[in-house]
Parts: C-alpha cells; structure tokens; sequence
C-alpha cells in the first residue's frame, strides 16, 4: 500500500466522519452557539487547507494545468502542443492563473505541490458558497461531505470555481452577472448549456447586452492569449474549445446507447428546453433542475461532475425535501470513494462493474428527482390546456 493511497483513505474517511457529525442533533442544536459555530469552523478550515498539503501526488489532469501555466511563461503554445486537444479543452481564462503558480513553486517556494497553491484559490470559491447557505449545521456538512473533499481537496478540480462563479452571476445586476457567468464559461465551457436559465428572467435589451458582454469577454481572452503567445491564433484555440465535453466514460444513456454522441446530445438538450422553459421556480431552483436534466443526457463524463448538483442542493433546501436524499449520498460517496480510490492506488482495486452499477444508480435517482421536480409543472400545463381537476 503506497503511502499516497493511505493518505486519501485516512482522509475520506475523516472528512466523512466529519460529515456525519455535523449531521447530528447534537450539532444541529450547539451550532446555534457562535462560539463553537466558529470554532468548528476554523478547524474545518484548517483541516482541509492541511489535508490538501500533504497530499505529496497530484491527480494526472490537474497536474497537466501547470504545463499550461510553465508554456504560458515561455510564450509557447500549449494548445498548438495538445493537437488532439485531450488535456486543455478549454479557453485560456485559467492560464493567466496557473502562469504565476507555476512560477512560485519554481522559484519562489517549490516545497508543496502546484495542486495545493491551486486548491487554495478552490477553497476561496468553496467558502462562497458555503456562505451562501444560511443554516450553520448545513454549511458545515456542505464543507466536509465525501462530495466536496474528493473532487477539491483531492482531486483539485475547478468545477468549484464554475459553481461559485454561476452563483454570483445570480446577481440582478446586469453587468455583474454577465461577467461572472462569462467567466464560469472561461474556466470550463459547460455553464453554457445554463444560459436558457439566465435568459429566461431577462427582457429582450438587457438580454442582448448580457449575451454581449460574454461574447466580449471571451473574445478577449482568446485574442489576450493568441497575442501573447508566439504564432497562435484563433485557429489554433478555438477547436480545442469546441471540443470540450469531458472524457469518454460510461455514464447515463451511454449505459443503454453505447454510440451515444455530442451530436444526438444537442439534439435531445435542445428538445429539453422547450419544456424546461415553461417551468416556474426560484432561480437556484431552475438551475437545479437544468443540471438533472444535463446529467441525464451527458454522453461524456467526468467524476467530478458530480460536485455540479452539490450546492444547488444545499441553496434549494431540497436536501430537506426531496424523497431519497440518503439513498443519493451514501450511492454517490461510494461511488467517488470507489473511484478515487482507484486513482490514488494507480491500481484497479475496486472492480468496474462495481462503479458501473453504482454510478447506474446514481443516474436513476437523478432521473427520479427530475420527474419528482418536473410533476407540478406538467400539471400546471395540463390543467392550461384544458383539463379539468377532479371531483371531490
């Protein structure tokens, strides 16, 4: 057993034990006392930023980001180097970001991994969220779930960033909003398929100048990259971004259609929307609903994927509503346990067809929650059209 793997399964497992905690009475009582709310807090804090430090490995993926920031120094183009566009598929937003990390732990202070400067940036996006959740208790269990430490203390993936960045472009003011959406949109393209959620609550003006400001922003990160970088372009970025959309990887309707493509996913999002447009709900609301519906027909993806859905649950309050929520976390702990338990050993110690089930599940009760959520309004629109209500 290499000592990296030992390290991930003592803190899962602390984190989980963490979770649990805050999970009972007895912390959902004391919590209402400030004093050790604080103290709580703090040592969750300080428990994540040094779970993070000694994990001495990085995670293949995240530690390809710092190539990006060490090609960016050297004004050499990284997306022209990744011709099949396998490791960067994104536009160049966290570039600038992992330039001068990758310079710190070169010449400043290279005794913690570029993972761990990253994660520390993760924890100022995870923190805003957690703020954003109003019950002590909650917040606490949204800080130290299986969910939150394996896809950010371990993993170091900035799916965290995009969530906080979809959050604050919640935001009713206009400008606000369209940078910090064009922004999430920067550091991964997938917040995209939520702009039908954000269209829907502005009128036709505001819309177009919220649409504007996006198209502006990634303009000018790519045309900030391509000018810095030696004999890039727009030819030269512009299809690694197309062409993001996650791994291959058994997930939803692959399970059922093996052939399942991008092509067919436009398609069936695209048909989505007209029903989903029609429904009528609070904004996080929408946006947890959107995401069901995403998940339901991904043809690609990616473990930490699975930290999407995790604030809009905690924002919702639909942790507290929703029918099977005990089923959804110990199927999806398991499943990022199992997982990442791979990827930390480097070995298949957990067999797929395992995963598979477990992430078969997982996918079902996201279909479940999607019909539970959709119910009310197909309702509403058949009773419109006509229909008449029961008898008493």
């Amino acid at each position: 057993m290499n000592n990296y793997f030992l390290t991930f399964l003592i803190e899962f497992f602390f984190f989980t034990a963490l979770f649990l905690f805050f999970c009972s009475d007895w912390a959902k009582k004391n919590l209402r006392r400030r004093k050790i709310y604080l103290t709580c807090l703090v040592l969750t804090i300080l428990t994540q930023v040094a779970a993070a430090a000694v994990l001495r490995r990085e995670v293949g993926d995240v530690m390809l980001f710092s190539g990006t920031g060490w090609h960016l120094r050297h004004k050499i183009d990284y997306y022209f180097i990744d011709s099949d566009h396998s490791q960067y598929p994104f536009f160049p937003v966290m570039i600038f970001i992992y330039a001068p990390i990758n310079w710190f732990i070169e010449t400043v202070f290279p005794g913690l991994t570029f993972s761990f400067y990253l994660k520390l940036l993760l924890l100022v996006g995870l923190y805003y969220l957690a703020f954003k959740i109003k019950d002590r208790a909650r917040r606490l269990q949204f800080l130290t779930a299986p969910v939150t430490y394996a896809t950010v203390v371990f993993h170091g993936q900035t799916d965290v960033l995009v969530t906080a960045l979809l959050v604050l472009a919640s935001s009713r003011k206009l400008v606000l909003s369209a940078l910090s959406f064009a922004v999430s949109i920067g550091v991964k393209t997938w917040p995209a398929l939520l702009w039908p959620v954000f269209a829907r609550r502005l009128k036709l003006k505001p819309l177009l100048v919220f649409t504007a400001i996006i198209w502006f922003f990634l303009f000018a990160d790519v045309f900030a990259y391509t000018r810095y970088v030696f004999g890039s372009g727009f030819r030269v970025v512009l299809p690694a971004v197309l062409k993001a959309g996650g791994p291959p990887g058994q997930w939803g309707l692959t399970y059922f259609f093996p052939q399942f493509s991008l092509p067919f996913f436009a398609v069936l999002f695209a048909a989505g929307q007209w029903l989903l447009l029609k429904i009528k709900a609070p904004f996080y609301q929408q946006v947890f609903i959107n995401l069901l519906f995403i998940y339901l027909i991904l043809p690609r993806w990616g473990i930490q994927y699975l930290f999407w859905l995790w604030p809009f649950l905690f924002l919702t309050k639909l942790i507290d509503r929703l029918p099977g929520v005990k089923t959804y976390l110990l199927a999806v702990f398991s499943y990022l346990f199992l997982n990442y338990a791979n990827v930390a050993s480097g070995l298949t110690v957990f067999s797929s067809k395992l995963i598979w089930l477990l992430g078969l599940i997982i996918w079902f009760i996201f279909l479940f929650w999607f019909i539970v959520l959709l119910l009310p309004t197909l309702q509403a629109r058949g009773l419109a059209a006509g229909g008449r209500p029961p008898r008493r």
